[in-house]
């Protein structure tokens, strides 16, 4: 399980390199779809540990080896953890912002936007939101990290 949480700190600190560094000198979408990618990373070891975590203490016989599949096993066991399922909803919506066209808007600028088209509407991607983003997601990780659930 140590190499679950390595893993997802690694890619925070990619994350936190990305918004700090990168988005301060070269404001693109493609730098904002970069920081939702390393945010990806970072949820699908997480959640892979927290799953690892549930096979070795029996709750499920084997850990499920599609993000899917990890999403569904996590929602039935931590129905009642609103903090682990904010951070279920949030992977499922960087996945989908990840998988959808998107348009650039204002890039080289502070208020640089990329905008996912998504069937249920759009969401603006901004410096801001994956700033928030990234802070949800760190406490997220000391959260799992402090219950035990990763390692």
């Amino acid at each position: 399980m140590e190499g679950f949480l390595f893993n997802a700190k690694e890619e925070l600190k990619r994350v936190d390199h990305l918004i700090y560094v990168s988005l301060k000198y070269t404001r693109t979408a493609d730098v904002l779809m970069s920081v939702i990618n390393r945010m990806i990373n970072a949820y699908d070891q997480s959640l892979g540990g927290i799953c690892e975590h549930l096979r070795e203490t029996g709750k499920i016989e084997e850990e499920p080896k599609f993000p899917g599949k990890r999403v569904e096993v996590i929602q039935k066991h931590f129905a009642q953890d609103k903090l682990i399922m904010e951070a279920v909803t949030m992977y499922t919506t960087c996945k989908r912002i990840h998988n959808a066209e998107f348009t650039r808007a204002n890039e080289y600028r502070r208020n640089v936007t990329m905008t996912s088209i998504l069937d249920d509407g759009n969401i603006d991607v901004t410096i801001d939101t994956v700033t928030a983003d990234y802070k949800k997601i760190t406490q997220f990780l000391e959260y799992i990290e402090e219950k035990g659930f990763i390692k």
